[in-house]
Formats: structure tokens, C-alpha cells, sequence
């Protein structure tokens, strides 16, 4: 028997770790559900008996009333741990049910039993876990049954109490594996659209994010009230055809890489998680960086100054060409890139003129003979 994949219903601990947030998240809308309803039936019932029904029940109604709302605003005002929330609720619950089925000496405990049930359907934890706290439960229903109904009593709910629990643990199990499994599948499903969406959005040889969605996150730094550190900037491989024509493509392939690891490390831009990249994208403070196709990339960084960001991308230059790309025992050295940036000064929000006046600075340098970099005001 391997115990491991009981405690993980059928699957390995990697398999149910991958799977945590899915349960935190069904696990807190559960106890949500089940507090506020509980609040609202006691509530109810708690009005009710001092109305005169079952007026004696009134401290138990009114506390277990009051207690789930404590927790209600523990979870709010604290943020507790998901799996705290569970078991708070979960003995809040049987405890409840534990003093509503010991309160009547003369009947065979209902309430614990309907509860055990609907706490082992609802919440997920590990296996052991669940187990454990259950046999726990059971046990202070045993002896809160044996001390307030007598020995009778006693007997006829702890063996109602013992097939409930090991029924409750046995459709816990059922059930959350097959949870277990449907939220493996979407994870499969959210997985493939995460690499359908990064497929989509960055460009698979150089690693960096496509034109129409550096775009799309261009406007959203342009589009800030204040954009006085923004600088946007093109980026042109010097003489690359001569590379491509001496060298073959697959070298210029090589030298396109490299200057795109090269301006990805330069220029500060974290693509470690592409997927979840534009979601997480701050304008006031991240870097982007695109390939526009063959050897040109575009830019967007914040930076104190112009002439800071002269000397960032100077630095980087220098960087560059110290470069060595090797392939088929044939050695490329010495290359060079032009730069033309436009420091952003809030004066327009057309992002495409933002885009055509780096070109046009670019091209200025590359006439020039390149290997420079050219920084203008919007």
C-alpha cells in the first residue's frame, strides 16, 4: 500500500503542491459559504428563541452566532492563512454540531453526523491531515456524549459517530480526487495558454517581446500623467548585411542573439516570467524591449537623465563589441550598433510618432557611420 498517494488522494506530493492554489482558493469560497450561512441560520435561530423556541438552546445559538463572526473578522482584519481559515471553520462547525447533539440526553445525535458529512465534502486539505482531525472530533463527541447523555447514549453515538467518520473519510477522498484531477486538467489548459500567449507575444529567436504588444505596453507608461523619465529608442546591427553576405545567415542569426542578451541585460528588462509579464507590467518603472524584425530592436526605459542614458547605452556599445561569436571555426568580432533615442517630454500620445522619431534619429546615426548613439527631446 503506498500511503504517499492515499495522502495525496492517488497522485505523488509534487503532483499535489502543483495544485495548492486551486485548493486555497475552493477551499477559502467554501468556508466563506458555510461561515456566512451558519451566521445567518444561528442568527435566525438565535431570534427564535427568544421569541420562546427553545428558549434554553439560546447561549448555544448566540455563542456559536458570535463566534462565527469572530472569525469572520479575523480573516479579515488579520489575513489568515487559508488552511488556518479551514480548520477554524471546520471546528467551529463540529463544534457546534458536538454541543447541538449532546444537548438532548434522550436522542441519538443528528446534527454532528449531517456535519461531518458536509465539512468532508466541502474542504480540502491532505488526507493524514483530515484523518487526524476527524478522529480527533469523534473523540470529543464520544466523551461529550458519554458525560452529558450517559452510558447508553454514549454507545449509540460513538458507533454512529465511527461509521459517519470513516463513510465522511472515505467520500472525502472520493471526492477531492477527482477535484485533484480537474484542477490537474486546468492547470494543463492554463499552462498551454500561457505558452500559447508567450508564442504569441515574443519572438521565439531573439527571446524578446514582439512589435504589437511593446506597442500595446507603450502606451499604457506613455498614457501616465507623468512620464518625465521615459526614454524610447532604436536599436540597428552596423554594416549586418555584410555579416549575412561574408559570414552566412546562421551567424547573423547568432549576432541578433547576442545583441538581444546584450540589450535585454543593458537595458534592466526582466522577461523571466514572459507569461505573466504584461500583466504584471508597471509604466512608471519597467523596462520593455522588442525585436522589430531582422536586426532591429526598440526600446522603452526610465531613466534619471539624458545624458545618463547616453552613458548606459555608451556602456553598452562598449560591451557589445567586445562580443565574440563563434561558429564553424570561424570567429565574429568587433560589432558595432547604432542608437537613436527619444527622451519622452509628455507632448504626445500617438505612440506610432513617438516610434517614427527614434527611427528617424537611428537613421540619422547610422548615415553618420554608426557606432553612435543620438539622444533627442519628444
Amino acid at each position: 500500500m503506498n500511503l504517499e498517494k492515499i495522502n495525496y488522494y492517488g497522485d505523488s506530493r509534487e503532483v499535489y503542491d502543483s495544485c495548492l492554489p486551486h485548493i486555497e482558493d475552493h477551499n477559502l469560497k467554501s468556508c466563506t459559504f458555510l461561515i456566512k450561512l451558519f451566521v445567518l441560520a444561528l442568527g435566525i435561530f438565535t431570534l427564535l428563541s427568544l421569541a420562546g423556541l427553545h428558549r434554553s438552546y439560546f447561549p448555544m445559538y448566540f455563542t456559536g452566532c458570535l463566534a462565527n463572526l469572530l472569525l469572520v473578522v479575523l480573516i479579515k482584519k488579520t489575513r489568515m492563512s487559508v488552511r488556518v481559515t479551514s480548520y477554524s471553520t471546520m471546528a467551529l462547525l463540529l463544534t457546534f454540531a458536538i454541543a447541538d447533539s449532546s444537548i438532548d440526553p434522550h436522542h441519538v445525535a443528528t446534527t454532528y453526523l449531517v456535519f461531518a458529512v458536509l465539512v468532508a465534502v466541502l474542504l480540502m486539505d491532505t488526507m493524514l491531515a483530515i484523518s487526524a482531525f476527524y478522529l480527533l472530533m469523534l473523540l470529543v463527541f464520544s466523551l461529550c456524549s458519554y458525560v452529558f447523555k450517559g452510558q447508553v447514549m454514549w454507545q449509540l453515538d460513538s458507533f454512529n459517530g465511527l461509521i459517519y467518520t470513516i463513510a465522511s473519510l472515505a467520500l472525502h477522498y472520493v471526492i477531492q480526487k477527482e477535484r485533484l484531477a480537474s484542477y490537474l486538467l486546468l492547470n494543463k489548459y492554463n499552462e498551454s495558454q500561457r505558452e500559447l500567449w508567450v508564442q504569441a507575444n515574443f519572438d521565439r529567436m531573439s527571446g524578446v517581446m514582439n512589435r504589437s504588444t511593446f506597442m500595446t505596453l507603450l502606451q499604457k507608461a506613455v498614457d501616465q500623467p507623468e512620464c518625465g523619465d521615459l526614454f524610447v529608442g532604436l536599436v540597428d546591427i552596423d554594416h549586418f548585411k555584410q555579416i549575412n553576405d561574408s559570414y552566412g545567415h546562421r551567424m547573423g542569426d547568432l549576432a541578433i542573439q547576442e545583441l538581444s542578451r546584450s540589450l535585454e541585460k543593458g537595458l534592466r528588462v526582466c522577461y523571466q516570467d514572459k507569461a505573466g509579464f504584461a500583466d504584471s507590467f508597471d509604466p512608471s518603472s519597467d523596462n520593455v524591449l522588442a525585436r522589430l524584425g531582422g536586426d532591429e530592436f526598440v526600446f522603452a526605459m526610465h531613466c534619471a537623465s539624458e545624458e545618463a542614458c547616453r552613458k548606459q547605452l555608451r556602456a553598452l556599445q562598449q560591451e557589445f563589441a567586445k562580443k565574440v561569436i563563434s561558429l564553424d571555426g570561424r570567429r565574429l568580432s568587433q560589432l558595432h550598433f547604432s542608437c537613436g533615442v527619444i527622451h519622452y517630454n509628455n507632448n504626445l500620445k500617438n505612440v506610432d510618432q513617438l516610434y517614427q522619431k527614434a527611427d528617424q534619429l537611428m537613421y540619422m546615426v547610422k548615415k553618420q557611420g554608426g557606432n553612435e548613439v543620438l539622444v533627442a527631446q519628444s
